[in-house]
């Protein structure tokens, strides 16, 4: 008799079958061993249905997808879907032109539907995953046509040449830069989906834009959600009317975010002037931005925050004139951000080197130096003659933000780090903040910013409120 071997023991040989270094590293490959014995078929199966990649228009598409996973047996295994929307393709002629209306109306419906179906067959089967039900999955969601820049590498380089000859021939990804794409209503055609415990979207990498209010909208629908992960752009040159729109509305839909997320990690993209002659964009209304307010609510029920390549506001702490004067972040125990070099209401938050020379390091990279293209396709203005001299902090508005940290900090019982970060030309202003062991605030810049008095003072009390010790203090040129 033959006895069957233990299954730790199955399940390290099958880790070592999957090792790309064994050569069998395709799902394919791996899942002929899955006919040696149920007790393989079972080890192996949950190892190549983990994680799904599915991709509309491609032979694992969305039907049959539903076909594999009729199995509750199957569907027990699955904890990543990455879900991938092939848009309409285009041809070699359109690449010199925008997108047209009716295009991006199409694209819309067509990322509407696909988002609809998936989601509409993983309702049919959440309450049948025994056990794992408990855990969840996580579902990353992007899309692109295939005559993409990004969809096809093995033309990537050849294109980017040619568009470098000749900019009216293919204008590359300006031609859809605009055109977010956006969800129509589908929230009564399907029921909320508990078993989806991690959201993530990538639009701004290798994937198309797509709508930040949309985005919110879709979260709204995971009851159980855990982890939201956004990579969104906020960046609009060539329609600054856009740029305004596009993040006014997603502060109008975040108070849809279901209130069981913990981990929000949220790349908001803005890129401000290279030319630091030009002004950054005033996104304000009478002073005040609503993103960064509404933010200021909804990271009250986190664990975890980070915001990567943000504009924000002092209101993400602390509201000008607000009646919340209760706020609380119970939970919250660490803060990573990354943000713009400029403030909601056009303020940069840098100046100009008193000892900077006219000519220092400054090389022209006008996209059209001889006015050979028509508008739409060069670089907007303010990016033509890229400047970057703006490296002096600018003591006031990094001291009433760092009051504005504080005093939200004094409100964060179980704050364990916080990190905040900003760059202009060369220069790299950093502060962080640390409760664990010896308590530590430091703030680093290459040309000497230093607090204010009542600023390392409040921060002092922050840290004696945490740790009921001394803070130590650290101003580094760096």
């Amino acid at each position: 008799m033959v006895w069957p071997l233990p299954p730790e023991i199955t399940g390290h040989i099958v880790s070592f079958l999957a090792n790309p270094l064994t050569r069998i590293d395709s799902k394919l490959q791996l899942a002929q061993y899955a006919s040696v014995n149920r007790d393989w078929q079972a080890i192996v199966e949950e190892r190549i249905w983990r994680t799904l990649r599915v991709k509309t228009g491609t032979p694992l598409n969305l039907n049959q997808f539903e076909r594999l996973i009729n199995k509750p047996r199957r569907q027990s295994y699955i904890r990543n879907i990455e879900f991938i929307v092939e848009l309409e393709p285009y041809d070699e002629a359109a690449r010199a032109n925008l997108e047209t209306k009716s295009e991006h109306e199409r694209n819309n419906q067509i990322f509407s539907e696909a988002i609809r179906l998936i989601l509409h067959i993983i309702s049919k089967w959440q309450a049948n995953k025994p056990g794992a039900s408990l855990q969840g999955i996580s579902l990353s969601i992007q899309a692109q046509s295939p005559s993409d820049l990004f969809a096809s590498p093995k033309t990537r380089l050849k294109r980017r040449k040619a568009a470098r000859a000749d900019r009216t021939k293919d204008i590359l990804n300006r031609r859809f830069e605009n055109n977010y794409l956006r969800l129509d209503e589908f929230e009564s055609q399907i029921e909320q989906l508990k078993i989806v415990h991690t959201l993530e979207i990538e639009a701004v990498l290798a994937g198309r834009e797509i709508e930040a209010a949309s985005c919110a909208r879709l979260a709204s629908q995971f009851p159980c959600l855990h982890t939201l992960n956004l990579s969104l752009n906020d960046t609009c040159k060539s329609d600054k009317g856009l740029r305004k729109r596009n993040r006014d509305e997603l502060a109008a839909h975040i108070h849809l975010l279901p209130s069981s997320i913990k981990v929000f990690n949220f790349a908001f993209c803005d890129q401000p002037p290279l030319d630091h002659n030009f002004s950054p964009d005033n996104i304000t209304d009478q002073g005040v931005d609503a993103l960064s307010s509404q933010l200021h609510k909804f990271s009250q029920k986190l664990e975890r925050l980070s915001l990567r390549g943000i504009t924000i506001g002092n209101e993400l702490f602390c509201p000008p004139g607000s009646s919340d004067k209760h706020a609380s972040w119970p939970d919250l125990t660490e803060i990573d951000i990354q943000y713009s070099p400029s403030t909601p209401s056009g303020k940069w938050l840098f100046v100009d080197r008193s000892d900077r020379d006219e000519d220092d390091y400054f090389l022209s990279s006008d996209s059209d130096p001889h006015d050979e293209f028509p508008e739409y396709v060069r670089t907007v203005l303010e990016d033509r003659s890229p400047k970057p001299f703006r490296e002096v902090s600018v003591p006031g508005l990094f001291n009433e933000l760092y009051m504005a940290m504080g005093q939200a900090a004094l409100c964060m019982p179980k704050l364990k780090f916080m990190i905040m970060e900003t760059e202009s030309g060369r220069s790299h202003h950093r502060f962080r903040y640390s409760s664990k062991d010896e308590p530590y605030a430091k703030w680093s810049d290459r040309l000497g910013f230093h607090p204010e008095e009542r600023v390392l003072d409040l921060w002092k009390q922050v840290g004696f409120k945490h740790t009921g010790g001394d803070l130590t203090v650290e101003l580094c040129n760096d």
